[in-house]
């Protein structure tokens, strides 16, 4: 059975990452800079991913006794930078291979045969703390994807359904965060990137279970994350994830993406959305979309020493924070989204 990265191999790609790195890491301390991490897919510590872990195997769990033929592979969150803390992926437990990419399957019967991809925006959750209403955050979510839709490299195309009244995220639910959404859990999945709108502490602190109001080490979801997104395979009768057209990547049969409306959140502050200034909803759909499409987060993580702040290089809206408005897609955003759908559907 296909397999999620085991900490073993995430200590091997780290201790490589470093030992690559040590001379420009020689010449970062002279400028007062820290390098924290190398480009990928960043393990958290390694109590918090079991903790994480352990609650994404619980909640397949649950799908698998439903009889559901997905379970949750992923989930990837996007961070704001001031607090210190970075963007992270953690992946369900399972045995096997390495293999930890997915990828949606052009044509795939269990979509109903698209080969677009749909989303959807919530309307029920799209109201944001500070003021902003459902038609603000949905315009801003379908700017992000219309940034997505025209990169030249490829004609997906992304395309908007409508939202029909009918509960369409489910991730919340397991994470006690909202009802059971059926929309995707029958034969056929409805939509492909369902935004399940903005959703309170509870949801956010739960993905980091075990956290502590107010700690830096172990902080709560709620204070520092912007945004997330889950990721749910399909799985056979047997619960194993399949690969119908031999790519080497688990099926994606759908992902949900929520906003932070955390009022407050576990250290008792509001942050408020806004838009065109940070934090800003257009750019942090714009970054979960990506991740919809099957982004990882891209670039390295700098610390600088003097004022604790923490820098990507390079820049782009794919790194695993931000402290900015970035409505703009750049190169490696770019790269990344043509290395994928560059060919699509003929993948």
């Amino acid at each position: 059975m296909p397999t999620a990265v085991s900490s073993e191999w995430e200590d091997d790609v780290m201790t490589a990452r470093l030992t690559t790195g040590l001379l420009g890491g020689a010449l970062l301390a002279l400028l007062g800079v820290s390098r924290l991490a190398s480009p990928g897919p960043m393990p958290v510590a390694q109590s918090q991913a079991d903790d994480v872990r352990a609650a994404l195997d619980a909640a397949n769990m649950q799908l698998a006794a439903m009889g559901a033929h997905t379970r949750i592979s992923q989930v990837e969150w996007l961070t704001r930078s001031e607090t210190g803390q970075v963007g992270q992926t953690v992946f369900f437990s399972s045995r096997g291979n390495k293999q930890i990419s997915a990828d949606f399957v052009a044509g795939d019967p269990r979509r109903g045969g698209r080969t677009n991809i749909l989303y959807l925006v919530d309307q029920s959750d799209g109201a944001a703390v500070g003021g902003l209403t459902n038609a603000d955050t949905e315009a801003a979510i379908d700017r992000a994807a219309a940034s997505w839709n025209d990169v030249a490299c490829s004609d997906i195309p992304i395309e908007k359904a409508p939202d029909t009244g009918v509960d369409p995220d489910s991730a919340d639910f397991f994470f006690g965060g909202g009802d059971l959404g059926t929309l995707n859990l029958g034969p056929v999945t409805a939509v492909d990137i369902v935004h399940g709108g903005f959703a309170g502490a509870a949801l956010f602190d739960a993905v980091t279970p075990g956290c502590v109001p107010g700690s830096f080490t172990n902080p709560c979801g709620s204070v520092f994350i912007l945004g997330f997104t889950f990721t749910e395979i399909f799985v056979d009768d047997d619960g194993n994830p399949t690969d119908v057209n031999g790519d080497g990547k688990f099926d994606v049969a759908f992902r949900e993406i929520f906003y932070n409306n955390a009022d407050p959140d576990a250290n008792g502050n509001t942050v408020p959305w806004r838009i065109n200034a940070f934090p800003d909803v257009e750019s942090v759909a714009l970054h979960e979309f990506g991740h919809g499409l099957s982004q990882a987060h891209f670039g390295e993580v700098f610390l600088t020493n003097n004022n604790g702040k923490i820098h990507f290089a390079p820049l782009a809206v794919m790194n695993a924070g931000t402290d900015r408005v970035s409505q703009e897609l750049l190169g490696t955003d770019v790269g990344g989204h043509c290395s994928i759908w560059g060919s699509w559907p003929n993948k």
